[in-house]
This record gives C-alpha cells, sequence and structure tokens, in this order.
C-alpha cells in the first residue's frame, strides 16, 4: 500500500500543475502584437542599482550619450 501512494501523489501533483499551465494567459494574448521586447527583474530596485554600476549603465548616463538618449525617449513618446 506504502508503494502505491508516493507515485498517486506524484501523479496528481502533476495533474493539477499541468491544469494550472493550461490555465495561464500566454504573454502573446496580453501584448500587443507591436510589441518588440519584455523585459522582468524581481527586485527592480537592485537591478537597477547593479545597471547603474556597470560600464553599460555609466555609458547610458554619460554626457557623450545623452543626445541619443533624448531622441530615443522623444521617439517612444511620438508614439
Amino acid at each position: 500500500m506504502k508503494d502505491i501512494i508516493v507515485p498517486v501523489m506524484a501523479g496528481l501533483a502533476l495533474i493539477s500543475s499541468a491544469k494550472a499551465a493550461e490555465a495561464t494567459t500566454s504573454l502573446e494574448s496580453l501584448l500587443p502584437a507591436e510589441t518588440v521586447l519584455v523585459m522582468a527583474a524581481p527586485d527592480y530596485a537592485t537591478a537597477k542599482k547593479h545597471f547603474k554600476a556597470s560600464a553599460s549603465g555609466q555609458f547610458w548616463d554619460s554626457a557623450e550619450f545623452k543626445p541619443f538618449r533624448k531622441k530615443l525617449a522623444d521617439g517612444f513618446e511620438a508614439n
């Protein structure tokens, strides 16, 4: 009897997780067709801190890159 309990419980867990996965809405149905990029960070404050400390973050904040950053932001706001 004990030999049957573990496989039955594992089977029930797999079935319930499969049903939950079917019920989950896909990103394709939530986002507009024009979406190019989706990013997620579980802890935004930490991700932002690490980005600003990185070479890419320092370049992004540099005075040389500011005109491009402004043009990019204006393009997003126009659309």
